[in-house]
């Protein structure tokens, strides 16, 4: 395809470290798309939430160090694993003593189970996913001193992925701060107010965003953080919450963007 003069954007795994090919979240890094940019690689599902979270973040205070757990759905296997699920959850139902499953999905019934294991594992106890979110976020976000801790959890849910994020930073962002910056960067939404009438008589309730928020139209397109707290054990941290389509802004509508980039750059004509 390069060969016939398409610009290719891939969503394969083989290619996203490869110094000359660029890895674009178009929110994050836009400016390393340019008219040399033949082949485009975009980055796993749970980097490109990942990320859109701690950009603009980093820009206000300089991020030193991220301890990221991810609650990710069973889809962001595939198809299988979402058939597995749906066939999980009768027998489950029944006894959880006895729930088939394909073990060339997963390593147990993954049905009212957490699994934390995504990916195959590293020589170093690590996993495949967990290594994809330090080194492609190190990369689009340009900065390889961005120390990453994290730890990738298969959860029983359809599709859309979680992320529980504690940050340090070399300059103090208040809470209220972290979420006026998040406010104003692209693709993000803050779901993060008091939430006063609730039936569990809780007058200092937040409001927060769940995987299922994404199935609504007006969400399914976008990140969706919540519970913006200040982390009291650190001189400059936070604590958040963000949750996305890792069908969507995780996979193809993140191609899409990456090619309406180019579009409007002038580097493609549609």
């Amino acid at each position: 395809a390069q060969e016939a003069g398409a610009v290719c954007i891939d969503n394969g795994s083989d290619f996203r470290l490869d110094p000359a090919i660029p890895l674009i979240v178009p929110e994050v890094n836009p400016e390393a798309a340019t008219s040399e940019s033949r082949f485009i690689a975009s980055p796993n599902c749970s980097t490109i939430q990942l990320v859109m979270v701690l950009h603009p973040l980093h820009q206000a205070a300089r991020i030193r160090r991220v301890v990221v757990s991810t609650y990710q759905s069973v889809s962001g296997w595939g198809v299988r694993a979402y058939e597995d699920l749906l066939n999980q959850i009768p027998q489950a139902l029944k006894s959880l003593n006895k729930v088939s499953f394909d073990p060339t999905v997963f390593s147990s019934s993954v049905a009212f189970n957490c699994l934390p294991h995504v990916d195959k594992f590293t020589p170093d106890g690590y996993t495949k996913e967990e290594m994809k979110m330090v080194l492609e976020t190190q990369k689009i976000i340009g900065d390889e001193n961005i120390n990453i801790s994290p730890t990738a959890v298969r959860v029983p849910v359809l599709v859309g992925h979680g992320e529980s994020i504690n940050i340090e930073t070399e300059n103090r962002l208040s809470a209220s701060q972290a979420q006026e910056v998040l406010s104003a960067a692209p693709g993000i939404l803050v779901m993060d107010e008091l939430n006063k009438d609730n039936p569990r008589h809780d007058p200092l309730e937040r409001t927060y965003p769940v995987p299922l928020d994404i199935r609504k139209p007006e969400y399914q397109d976008l990140v969706l953080v919540g519970r913006i707290r200040e982390d009291s054990t650190l001189k400059n941290g936070l604590n958040l919450w963000c949750v996305a389509d890792n069908l969507r802004k995780g996979a193809a509508l993140n191609v899409v963007q990456v090619g309406e980039l180019l579009i409007k750059k002038g580097i493609i004509r549609p």
